[in-house]
C-alpha cells in the first residue's frame, strides 16, 4: 500500500473531516478507541526484534540531550506559554499531558524516509513508552501549580497498562511461535496498511466523540487558535528548534533520527485515555492530531522535493 508510505497525514485529515460531518456515528464507535490504540502498539511490537540494538554507549550524552530537550524542556516551555495564551485551565492541563506523550509509532517511518536510523528510533520509541507513566508523575510534581483535574494515579495506572500490555502479550506470542512464522510475516507485510487504517479510524472516533461530549461551542475561538498554535509548536517548533539549536554530530543520521523522533509525540494515546477521564482535556490533546497531519505531509513532501532535485 504505497499511499501508506508517503501520505500518513491523509488518514488523519479524512478522519477529522468525517468526525465533523458524522460525529454521532463516531460516538457510537467510541468503545473501539482502546482497541485501536492497543492494536497499533501490539502489531508493531509483534514484528519488532527487541534483541537487535544499534545503540552506541558513546552517543549516550548526545542522545540524552535530545531527550531532555524533547521531554523536559519543550513541555516546560509549552506549559509556560499555555498559561499566557490559553484561558481555560482544563485545556491547559490537556496540553500538559499531550506534551509528555511518548514518541509515536510512525516516527521510525519518517526517520527511515529521511535516511536516518530507524532501528534507533524504534528503541527510543519503546523507551519513551515505558518511561511515560513515570515521566508524567515527575513532571506533575515539578509543576505543582498545575492543578490536576483528574485522578493522576488512575490515569498513570491506565497509561502504564496500555503501554506495557501490548509489549508483554506480543513477547509471549513470540515465545510460542517463531518470528519467521507466516502469521508474523504477514503482519509485517501489511503493517503500514493496518496502521494507516487504524490511525484514520482513531482520529475519526476520537474527535467525533469529543464533539458530542464537549462540542466546539464549549471552547472559545481564542482558546481554539491557541491550542492549534501550541500543537504546531509541539511538532514544527520542536523539529526546527532541535535542528538549528542543538549541536551537530559527526554521524548526520543520528541527529536526523533524534530530531524527527522527539518531534512526533503519540498524542492519540494521551487523548484516547483522557477522553474517559475529562473529555475537555482530551480535546486539547487531540489538537495534536491536526498538527500531526500537517507535519507528516511536510516531511513527506520535503522528502519528495529532495528526490526530484537529485534527478
Amino acid at each position: 500500500m504505497r499511499i501508506g508510505h508517503k501520505f500518513w497525514g491523509l488518514p488523519i485529515i479524512l478522519g477529522l473531516i468525517f468526525a465533523v460531518i458524522y460525529p454521532y456515528l463516531a460516538f457510537q464507535l467510541n468503545t473501539v478507541i482502546y482497541f485501536l490504540l492497543f492494536s497499533i502498539m501490539f502489531f508493531t511490537a509483534l514484528i519488532y526484534d527487541f534483541s537487535v540494538s544499534t545503540f552506541n554507549t558513546k552517543d549516550s550524552p548526545y542522545i540524552a540531550l535530545f531527550l531532555f530537550f524533547g521531554f523536559l524542556l519543550m513541555p516546560a516551555i509549552q506549559w509556560l506559554v499555555s498559561q499566557l495564551i490559553v484561558r481555560d485551565q482544563i485545556l491547559q492541563q490537556g496540553l500538559f499531558y499531550a506534551s509528555l506523550s511518548p514518541i509515536a509509532i510512525v516516527a521510525p517511518h519518517f526517520v527511515k524516509l529521511k535516511a536516518g536510523k530507524d532501528s534507533l528510533s524504534y528503541q527510543l520509541m519503546w523507551f519513551s513508552t515505558l518511561i511515560s507513566p513515570l515521566l508524567i508523575l515527575v513532571m506533575s510534581f515539578i509543576f505543582s501549580s498545575q492543578q490536576i483535574d483528574i485522578s493522576l494515579s488512575s490515569y498513570v495506572r491506565d497509561l502504564a497498562f496500555l503501554c506495557l500490555s501490548p509489549i508483554l502479550i506480543s513477547a509471549i506470542i513470540k515465545k510460542i511461535i517463531k518470528r519467521e512464522h507466516i502469521f508474523i510475516q504477514n503482519i509485517k507485510n501489511y503493517l503500514p496498511a493496518l496502521n494507516f487504517i487504524c490511525i484514520g479510524l482513531l482520529s475519526y472516533t476520537l474527535l467525533g466523540t469529543m464533539l458530542v461530549k464537549v462540542g466546539f461551542s464549549a471552547i472559545s475561538y481564542s482558546d481554539l487558535l491557541a491550542l492549534f498554535f501550541l500543537a504546531l509548536v509541539q511538532d514544527f517548533g520542536t523539529y526546527f528548534l532541535a535542528h538549528y539549536l542543538l549541536p551537530e554530530h559527526n554521524d548526520n543520521g543520528l541527529k536526523k533520527t533524534l530530531v524527527i523522533s522527539i518531534s512526533i509525540k503519540n498524542v492519540a494515546l494521551s487523548a484516547g485515555l483522557l477522553l474517559f477521564y475529562q473529555p475537555k482535556m482530551a480535546f486539547a490533546a487531540a489538537m495534536g492530531l491536526a498538527a500531526h497531519s500537517l507535519f507528516f505531509i511536510y516531511l513527506s513532501l520535503r522528502d519528495g522535493n529532495k528526490e526530484k532535485s537529485k534527478v
